[in-house]
């Protein structure tokens, strides 16, 4: 089983996310018991480009402290929605021979693009696991919706 993590930096983790408070907790229950068991963990980073604040060396970029990367645990950076459009990343899981994949992390939707032929494809080799209650969206008012 690999635990995948995506985007929880401090530049989009805050209160106004759906069940924050639960989110958060169930956040750091699966990250704490995936390192005690000896389950991989892969965080996944969004970079926005230079000056936008979300960028490699900006506060906003770093992974919140409570779940913070081990020494030892992979970070991959993404410069665009879905982490799959990173290729060391891609060839990192290719090499994997445990094709379990647990994803969890805020956007989800947007940041893994599940609708994209790449995506998809690539996909179709794991064996995906998506906590529906691990998955948290920035609030409603910020989509117009």
């Amino acid at each position: 089983m690999i635990l995948l993590v995506v985007d929880m930096q401090k530049g989009l983790v805050d209160e106004d996310l759906y069940a924050f408070d639960t989110f958060m907790e169930r956040t750091a229950q699966l990250v704490d018991s995936a390192r005690k068991n000896n389950v991989e963990v892969i965080f996944v980073q969004h970079d926005a480009g230079p000056d936008s604040g979300m960028s490699a060396g900006d506060e906003a970029f770093e992974i919140i402290d409570r779940i913070a990367p081990a020494e030892e645990e992979k970070v991959f950076v993404k410069t665009i929605n879905s982490c799959f459009g990173n290729k060391e990343f891609r060839d990192y899981m290719e090499q994997q021979s445990d094709k379990r994949l647990m994803i969890i992390g805020l956007q989800t939707n947007y940041c893994i693009d599940y609708n994209g032929p790449l995506v998809k494809t690539i996909l179709n080799n794991y064996i995906v696991n998506m906590m529906n209650v691990q998955q948290s969206l920035s609030p409603a008012s910020e989509f117009n919706i």
